[in-house]
């Protein structure tokens, strides 16, 4: 009789779990995310979170860097995150390169030997940042681009070629680690480079990427970061165009371009981006 009665109770519970399975499954989920287990950012991973405790969610909602269990200072965290977001671009802008070559131009040589001055020999290589000589500096650098500009007679010019010689040839560009150069101003939340900067970026000979003391702005608050670079390009409009939004950039502060973690890593996945944009090489991308 006891089998029996065990037996039909075990049936009854069965049922109920049936008829009632979407509820204890939205119960059951509801309580782990709530109470028990819940997601914080973590850039360093390809998911782009940590699935952490309720407590651990907590601290990093003070600020904690959960892998280090302490809270990085306004300095560390953005130096972290501006030095990855210089070496993710550059890896970025190397792999478009390359898809370019392969979509335009099957020549591109793609060796260690390159002549960037004769405007010859363009590899993947070449697509870096460089540092200028001193007749380009954080104070003239739109007079000087502005003269550069009348001086080659500057129209729209696809190649960009004008500016590829005066920066090579006239401000004679070298490679360099833009890292050591870095300066970060905490109280106007903006950061750069204590000279100026450029970035190639190889195909159609350009454009570039001139950086300057305020080429990122920061945001305390919801921690990210966003580029604030002068683009330099063949157009005799483009030294007053490129001036006024720049500084218009650093007065509305209108959005996050990249977001961090509390520790420094950036919301940058560089093959996924890639991914996402290759298909436009080719197609007005």
């Amino acid at each position: 009789m006891k089998k029996i009665l065990l037996f039909l109770s075990l049936i009854v519970v069965i049922i109920i779990i049936a008829f009632n399975a979407e509820k204890i499954y939205t119960f059951s989920y509801t309580f782990i995310k709530e109470k028990i287990l819940t997601t914080v950012p973590n850039y360093s991973n390809e998911k782009g979170f940590d699935i952490v405790s309720k407590e651990d969610y907590e601290k990093y909602q003070q600020g904690y860097c959960l892998n280090e269990n302490r809270i990085l200072s306004f300095e560390e965290k953005y130096r972290k995150a501006l030095e990855q977001e210089l070496d993710k671009s550059l890896e970025y802008y190397k792999l478009y390169y390359i898809e370019w070559c392969n979509v335009f131009d099957k020549n591109c040589k793609f060796n260690d030997s390159f002549d960037i001055k004769k405007g010859i020999d363009v590899t993947p290589e070449a697509v870096s940042y460089y540092e200028l000589n001193n007749n380009l500096t954080l104070s003239n650098w739109f007079e000087v681009l502005s003269e550069a500009c009348k001086k080659e007679k500057c129209a729209f010019d696809a190649s960009n070629k004008r500016y590829r010689n005066f920066f090579f040839n006239e401000l004679s560009a070298t490679k360099v680690d833009p890292k050591q150069y870095l300066i970060i101003d905490k109280d106007n939340l903006t950061a750069g480079f204590s000279k100026p900067i450029i970035m190639y970026h190889g195909y159609y000979d350009g454009p570039f990427y001139l950086y300057l003391d305020k080429s990122f702005i920061l945001f305390e608050g919801n921690s990210g970061l966003t580029t604030n670079h002068i683009y330099v390009y063949g157009s005799i409009r483009m030294p007053k165009y490129e001036e006024a939004s720049y500084e218009r950039r650093l007065k509305e502060r209108s959005y996050i371009g990249t977001a961090i973690d509390n520790c420094g890593n950036i919301d940058f996945n560089v093959k996924k981006v890639f991914d996402e944009n290759k298909g436009s090489i080719g197609k007005g991308g």
